[in-house]
């Protein structure tokens, strides 16, 4: 499994080159809970850019924020090619079931999990 710090320099970059602001974050991590909680999935190893890079790009569409290319996430994350990207996104619409809005309950419900953890 990869290291914490790992992990938080990833989400940092990733995060900083797509200009998510905190409201996306907390819309990113709701879609994620969504899916795992939809499909069963664990975090692995293997899978969790990917997840966390297709639930970025939901949260920046749905909020109408300046979308992050297919293109210029294969410069960030060379792994996969713009077309796989694509696919990964149109698998986890389907994997939630098209259901990418996120509830003003369910964005509270995030922050106050987030802030009971932080403080």
């Amino acid at each position: 499994a990869p290291s914490l710090n790992r992990v938080t320099k990833f989400l940092t970059d990733l995060f900083e080159i797509c200009g998510a602001t905190g409201e996306i974050i907390i819309y990113v991590l709701v879609l994620l809970k969504r899916l795992l909680t939809t499909t069963g999935w664990k975090i692995r190893a293997a899978s969790w850019r990917s997840m966390v890079i297709c639930a970025l790009r939901l949260a920046l569409k749905v909020e109408e924020m300046p979308m992050v290319s297919a293109h210029s996430m294969h410069r960030v994350y060379p792994l996969f090619t713009p077309r796989e990207f694509v696919n990964m996104e149109n698998t986890f619409l389907k994997l939630v079931d098209y259901r990418i809005v996120v509830s003003q309950k369910e964005f509270s419900q995030q922050t106050r999990d987030i802030a009971e953890k932080i403080f």
